[in-house]
């Protein structure tokens, strides 16, 4: 029974994989999905083996690491946001409706090239979870955090080999500036309490998220409404995928605004 089921599996990816962008085929961890299927299973592998590591062991600190990893992730992520605007600025691309095509302009061919950096950086940030443990910050280990970092990886492979153009790259834009300042934010941070009083602007963080994940679900529903030359599985993926977040954020919001407001009572 087992077999038989990872065979119809085998043979769907076979279908699917005929359906698969030419131009991102010898792209590394995009043609295989068994190198990617690994690196989603070994992170879930590694949260629980971590946590079991680090059970009756007391807290690193990590101050340094965390002021490099973040601000380097920051700098990387405005790499990022610039290289897509600039080139999608370039090649009169369209914020919503951004149809998907498969050309083999320069500019296109640079502009996927820098999508790809981006699915990479998705690995990359799996450090976040590995911080919080190792810091012992286990509260910060919500379903919240493990299903972004889990899913955002898993998505963008499907993107990058199937879809790697076209309306997604607004959505790469908009995660991209967010990321620019949340990692900024942490980098800061992390240098103690003479930084602290200048970051103010932290109450501000999960309402630009979510403003982000406002912005990505009108984008997902526009592709929907006004018919935008986009497969139609992607298009009600997308809508779905950034509901869940606003789901998941709100009530993170919500909850955030509830405990503040007994603190003041």
């Amino acid at each position: 029974m087992f077999g038989s089921a990872v065979k119809k599996v085998k043979d769907l990816y076979k279908w699917l994989d005929k359906y698969s962008d030419p131009r991102t085929k010898d792209f590394p961890l995009v043609e295989d999905p068994y190198p990617v299927c690994l690196i989603f299973i070994m992170y879930f592998i590694g949260i629980w083996g971590l946590l079991r590591y680090m059970e009756n062991k007391k807290p690193f600190k990590l101050n340094k690491v965390m002021i490099f990893y973040n601000i380097a992730m920051a700098c990387i992520s405005l790499k990022i946001f610039i290289t897509a605007v600039e080139f999608s600025y370039m090649l009169g691309h369209k914020f919503v409706c951004e149809p998907y095509t498969v050309s083999y302009d320069q500019l296109e061919l640079k502009l996927l090239n820098n999508n790809w950096w981006y699915y990479i950086s998705k690995i990359v940030e799996f450090s976040d979870t590995l911080f919080f443990i190792l810091r012992k910050k286990n509260s910060q280990l919500s379903f919240l955090h493990i299903y972004h970092h889990s899913s955002i990886f898993f998505l963008c492979w499907v993107v990058m080999k199937w879809f790697p153009s076209g309306s997604v790259v607004s959505a790469l834009i908009l995660n991209s500036f967010v990321h620019v300042v949340m990692y900024t934010y942490y980098g800061l941070s992390a240098f103690g309490n003479r930084v602290k009083k200048y970051l103010w602007w932290k109450k501000y963080l999960t309402a630009i998220q979510i403003i982000q994940f406002l912005i990505a679900f009108y984008i997902a529903t526009s592709n929907i409404i006004y018919g935008c030359n986009y497969p139609f599985g992607l298009k009600c993926l997308g809508v779905l995928y950034a509901a869940s977040y606003l789901i998941l954020f709100g009530n993170f919001y919500r909850k955030a605004y509830q405990k503040k407001l007994k603190k003041q009572i």
